[in-house]
């Protein structure tokens, strides 16, 4: 039997529960302060068509389908079917996007991919590890100008992930600069923004578009770093991720200080700052 933790399941994938065959169609991770985390999942049984929506414990160890594979090459999408060609026996099969899942975006022309068959009846696809692409458009990212630690025109992971941004010094500051076409809005550290950030996300969001907003809801002290806590109060959806611990690899929802100042918000590279845990956590570190 082949399984796979419930932390782990992802769109387009094909699971067992009980004599039910189940594709996967949209998950969410629930954690709830220090309650256990959980995976909420919505399924669509492939016999019935029926939904079923499912909370599994993150560490539920989840049926996967026995499935075969077959090498097939990728051709055209005709409407909203996907067409692949049997390279060995040149037979020709379509999916849909549903049966795809999350593959779709990665398809390219003339691809050799493993379709997945479940008793000889096509049922998705194993992409390869990796997949050549090319970014043709992004959603535009905001962040304060006071986090220049990597770069003053881009969103700067501590992985080095990078995304083009444009900065602002005030939170008014987003009205003039999202464009009116403009659909979806990424706004990063959102705790050094001032009080007004949530008035003007609400506004955005009356106008029709999709904000997302990705900060810190705690300071130093660990203590509630404004604006987050209003964000919180009023965003329609929520998704708190905990980093690891420095200390013990236990799951981390504070950043400690590592340096000696008693300034609120002190931007810092790495070095300055590392996750911890709340049984590690020690505020009195920063002096």
């Amino acid at each position: 039997m082949s399984s796979v933790t419930a932390n782990r399941l992802k769109k387009g994938m094909l699971i067992k529960m009980g004599n039910d065959l189940l594709r996967v169609f949209d998950t969410h991770h629930l954690t709830q302060g220090n309650k256990r985390a959980h995976m909420q999942a919505k399924m669509r049984d492939i016999r019935t068509g029926r939904i079923v929506d499912h909370k599994f414990r993150a560490e539920d160890d989840v049926e996967r389908a026995h499935l075969e594979e077959h090498e097939m090459q990728f051709l055209y999408k005709d409407g909203d079917q996907y067409h692949f060609m049997n390279t060995e026996t040149y037979e020709q099969i379509h999916l849909t996007p549903e049966e795809l899942g999350d593959a779709v975006g990665y398809l390219l022309p003339e691809t050799k991919i493993n379709v997945e068959f479940y008793e000889e009846k096509p049922m998705g696809v194993n992409l390869p590890v990796t997949v050549d692409l090319k970014v043709t458009e992004t959603v535009p990212g905001i962040k304060p100008a006071i986090d220049n630690r990597y770069s003053d025109e881009e969103i700067v992971s501590h992985s080095s992930m990078k995304i083009a941004s444009t900065n602002v010094r005030t939170s008014r500051e987003l009205l003039e600069r999202v464009k009116p076409e403009t659909e979806v809005v990424g706004i990063d550290e959102g705790q050094f923004f001032d009080v007004e950030l949530p008035a003007v996300c609400n506004t955005l969001a009356d106008l029709g578009k999709r904000v997302i907003v990705a900060g810190l809801d705690q300071d130093y002290l660990g203590k509630p770093f404004e604006p987050m806590p209003q964000l919180l109060a009023i965003a329609e959806y929520i998704t708190k991720t905990l980093a690891i611990c420095m200390v013990c690899g236990g799951p981390a929802n504070h950043t400690q200080r590592l340096v000696q100042s008693s300034e609120r918000v002190l931007v810092g590279a790495s070095g300055a700052y590392e996750a911890r845990c709340r049984k590690c956590f020690d505020p009195t570190l920063a002096g």
